[in-house]
């Protein structure tokens, strides 16, 4: 059916389907800009040139006015009420390539965003388990010493083995510290304030981006507190605003009610939350087919119109069973 749809999708125009979805508000979202591959990135999904990315802004703000993060929670507290068209823009895991690659596109075209950061990795001290894990994949590939059963274990690696991870990167001679020094994978403290004084939004993404669902309600909470308290240390935070690691699926409504957030955003596509007014779903612009910006809006818009017409385009925390903390 997603294929059938996805045809579909292309046979009609992006304004088409953005007035039949009712897409007034957008919210996409992407995690590194890059020229060229990087063994961190490559092996989790396909890497978006810096061509490619300005010309998809360029189809956004064609469809799409560009508002910052104090104008979409002045949106919010104001219960929403209609207005043109408009998308706020936001990146997560604090890649270096959002100093270096990004925020210039941006500035460029006038357009605001806002940084979702893990406290863990700035000044690349560690490196998140998945972006290890892809290292280590690519090690082994460049050393034509990759086994399909390397692969499964690697990916299905999880914020709890990062220990072992580690480990296997000894055993097979690739360094993390000397990666971490050589390729600077992660902002530096200094590129984080100059993204803020830049005129750019920064929000909390968790201390070392676990998987929440996995954690009990008082872990969900200590990390997202705990990096909050850290970029607070860091920089002036106006707005506590919050992105979830991966996904925001299971997490119940006791999370919301106890983290003292003023915007959280998960990444479930062209949808809304039934009870959360300040919680947000955003559109993930990278995925695992290349394909143009124009093609991917039509069919995340399409796919928006088919939930909406079966009533499922709203997300009900009522029926995720409250964690045990």
């Amino acid at each position: 059916m997603k294929k059938g749809l996805d045809q579909l999708a292309q046979a009609f125009s992006l304004s088409f389907w953005q007035e039949k979805a009712k897409v007034a508000a957008f919210f996409p979202f992407y995690h590194a800009v890059e020229a060229e591959p990087q063994p961190h990135i490559s092996p989790l999904y396909p890497l978006i040139s810096p061509q490619q990315f300005e010309a998809e802004l360029k189809l956004i703000l064609a469809h799409f006015e560009p508002i910052d993060l104090g104008e979409l929670l002045a949106w919010v507290e104001a219960g929403r009420p209609a207005r043109k068209p408009f998308f706020h823009l936001s990146f997560d895991d604090g890649l270096s390539s959002c100093y270096h690659v990004i925020a210039p596109i941006l500035l460029r075209l006038g357009v605001p965003a806002t940084f979702f950061i893990n406290g863990a990795f700035i000044d690349n001290k560690r490196l998140m388990f998945r972006h290890l894990a892809a290292l280590i994949y690519s090690h082994l590939a460049a050393q034509k010493v990759l086994a399909p059963k390397d692969a499964k274990l690697l990916f299905s690696a999880g914020h709890a083995q990062e220990a072992e991870l580690l480990a296997w990167a000894d055993r097979i001679g690739c360094s993390v510290p000397d990666f971490l020094v050589q390729k600077q994978p992660y902002l530096k403290l200094e590129e984080l304030r100059a993204l803020q004084t830049m005129g750019f939004s920064i929000g909390g993404h968790s201390w070392d981006h676990p998987l929440y669902k996995k954690l009990s309600l008082e872990e969900q909470l200590l990390q997202t507190e705990k990096n909050q308290q850290q970029l607070a240390l860091w920089l002036r935070q106006p707005i506590r605003a919050f992105a979830f690691p991966f996904t925001d699926h299971e997490v119940g409504l006791d999370f919301f009610d106890r983290s003292n957030l003023d915007l959280s955003f998960g990444g479930a596509g062209i949808k809304e939350e039934m009870q959360l007014g300040r919680h947000i779903q955003r559109f993930p612009m990278e995925e695992m087919r290349i394909r143009s910006g124009e093609q991917k809006l039509k069919s995340a818009f399409a796919y928006g119109s088919l939930l909406r017409s079966l009533g499922k385009s709203k997300i009900d925390r009522r029926k995720t069973a409250r964690r045990l903390s």
